[in-house]
């Protein structure tokens, strides 16, 4: 696929030697090195990793062999394996548009064969409990509202869908490795819902379950899978429960996030290395 890109514009003041790509394949197989950090980009068909948090992204991080890293469009991406898959781990940033550009920047940059979102989110169903982790089924917005126009709450106009599925291969492959690692009873597949808010009140954490049956609410899982649903890559959000959405909240979350990261990390790591070729989508 030929196209003229100006990437000094898409990447901040980041550029590629030649200043402007015109073979985009050069992007996805390693030909182009960039100026700054002369990092190669060699990671065609690897699994990417994209947290919002340092913390959520750090254990696995440090588990990366053949280890190097890129700053690009002010994120941090990091290059390796895990125990041979080549995996980028990114850095993204909070709230629906650094997730969304970075999706895409990943996606463009190095064609990965799968996107896994792992973070902490907040308890919208009230029978999720702290430590708990939830699988997505399918990703949606809660703050998307045209609802004055008459549609009903999350609807997207000129989408297919407001909904995003997660990968269905990807999913089981979370859920098993998630129920493995912290039980039956402490693993949940649900609906993620996403919004630009650091959900902390009992009567809004309410109103999301009542209008979406949502299992957790956080702030980039939607985005992530909006951009990976319209380029059709696989995708699947997991994420730890560090708090119950309520008042108590950013107290529990603060408090909750470290010790959560090992469970988190484990899962995320088996669900990476589990993934094999077979289970790519056809994007032809």
């Amino acid at each position: 696929m030929i196209v003229s890109i100006d990437y000094d514009a898409r990447l901040g003041n980041t550029s590629y030697e030649a200043g402007i790509v015109s073979n985009f394949e050069a992007c996805y197989t390693g030909s182009t090195t960039y100026q700054k950090g002369r990092v190669i980009a060699a990671m065609k068909n690897c699994v990417a990793v994209i947290s919002a948090l340092q913390e959520e992204i750090e254990g696995l991080k440090d588990r990366l062999t053949e280890h190097t890293s890129q700053t690009m469009a002010g994120m941090e991406i990091h290059f390796g394996r895990l125990e041979g898959q080549p995996t980028a781990a990114v850095i993204s940033g909070v709230g629906k548009v650094n997730a969304a550009l970075c999706t895409q920047l990943v996606i463009d940059c190095f064609a990965p064969c799968a996107v896994i979102n792992p973070g902490a989110a907040g308890a919208i169903d009230p029978t999720i409990e702290v430590g708990d982790i939830v699988v997505s089924s399918a990703a949606c917005y809660h703050d998307f509202d045209t609802t004055a126009l008459g549609t009903p709450p999350g609807f997207i106009y000129g989408m297919q869908t407001s909904c995003f599925p997660a990968d269905h291969s990807l999913q089981l492959l979370a859920a098993h490795h998630a129920r493995e690692r912290v039980g039956e009873n402490r693993t949940h597949v649900g609906l993620v819902v996403t919004g630009d808010q650091f959900i902390a009140e009992a009567a809004q954490r309410q109103r999301i379950f009542d209008t979406f049956g949502a299992s957790c609410t956080e702030m980039e899982g939607a985005a992530i899978a909006h951009v990976c649903w319209k380029n059709r890559i696989p995708f699947v959000i997991i994420r730890a429960v560090s708090d119950k959405a309520d008042a108590k909240a950013t107290e529990s979350f603060g408090a909750f996030l470290a010790r959560a990261m090992p469970d988190l990390d484990h899962i995320t790591e088996q669900t990476v290395v589990g993934w094999t070729d077979s289970k790519q989508v056809d994007r032809a």
